[in-house]
């Protein structure tokens, strides 16, 4: 008899952040499988798993980086497969503190038939942030961070996988305004806290996954903003863009930027996008 919950976690290479995630999520009142999917890392993965000995811990080894969206579905589909309630989608570099962080947000879905996503409150470690705040309350949102989300079996039968043109960033915004245009609710739950470090699988590759971060603004609006609300769609990007841009830029940088507007301007007018768009890359 398997537990309701499934925790996903994808990993490149992450060895130094997983086993402080493992031991946070193993150490959780509600009891939870945890499937790893790593995209070709290459690293001691493998061996740390092994040495924790933990039946519940399945781990995938990807012969190829399919991107973060492609791992993620393996999990999804896995999940729905076995036939588990929930699917914590999670990054890496988090820290669950709470041995409650996990019932608390299962928890969140008795307060609503409709309520499909559930997120906690998230401390950007890497952004200096520290939990000031005393406020508890669950609160229905648009977007909730993608380094921790709770989602009910039901919302994944009903909108689908994750959409892997993204290959990296923008693909859990995406999914969530997918749930949203289903009618599906999405909440933050203030009492559920975790820690998310930030760059455990990208700052090896810095410039790679920038452009990808740049590319997939367009990529995000065509499918969600420019199709219902052409105005709207075009100041959302240049707003981004202007969020993402910052002087002085490492030549590099510069290179990325200007080579994912490229793209992302290909994304935008030419119908058969998808034949520029990575299936693979195994250099992020």
């Amino acid at each position: 008899m398997h537990p309701d919950i499934l925790v996903v976690i994808v990993t490149y290479k992450s060895e130094r952040y997983i086993l402080k995630c493992l031991s946070d999520v193993l150490k959780q009142d509600l009891p939870c499988d945890i499937m790893i999917i790593d995209n070709n890392s290459k690293d001691n993965l493998s061996k740390i798993v092994t040495q924790l000995n933990h039946s519940n811990i399945s781990l995938v080894l990807n012969d190829t980086n399919y991107g973060y969206a492609s791992a993620v579905n393996q999990g999804l589909q896995r999940a729905l497969e076995i036939g588990y309630k929930y699917v914590f989608v999670a990054n890496p570099d988090i820290e669950i503190d709470n041995a409650q962080t996990l019932s608390t947000l299962v928890g969140s879905f008795d307060n609503d038939p409709n309520i499909g996503a559930v997120g906690p409150h998230v401390i950007q470690v890497s952004w200096g942030e520290y939990n000031n705040s005393d406020n508890r309350s669950i609160e229905e949102v648009s977007w909730i961070s993608g380094c921790g989300i709770m989602l009910t079996r039901d919302s994944i039968e009903k909108v689908g996988f994750f959409d892997e043109d993204y290959f990296l960033y923008f693909e859990e915004s995406d999914y969530l305004r997918r749930l949203s245009r289903n009618g599906i609710k999405i909440v933050k739950n203030n009492s559920a806290i975790i820690k998310h470090l930030g760059g455990a699988s990208t700052n090896g590759m810095p410039t790679k996954c920038y452009y990808y971060m740049i590319r997939n603004i367009f990529l995000f609006s065509k499918k969600n903003v420019l199709k219902f609300n052409i105005s709207k769609g075009v100041s959302e990007i240049v707003w981004q863009l202007r969020n993402k841009f910052y002087f002085p830029m490492h030549p590099f940088r510069l290179l990325a930027f200007v080579l994912g507007v490229l793209s992302g301007l290909v994304i935008l007018f030419i119908p058969n996008y998808k034949i520029f768009t990575r299936q693979n890359d195994n250099s992020y």
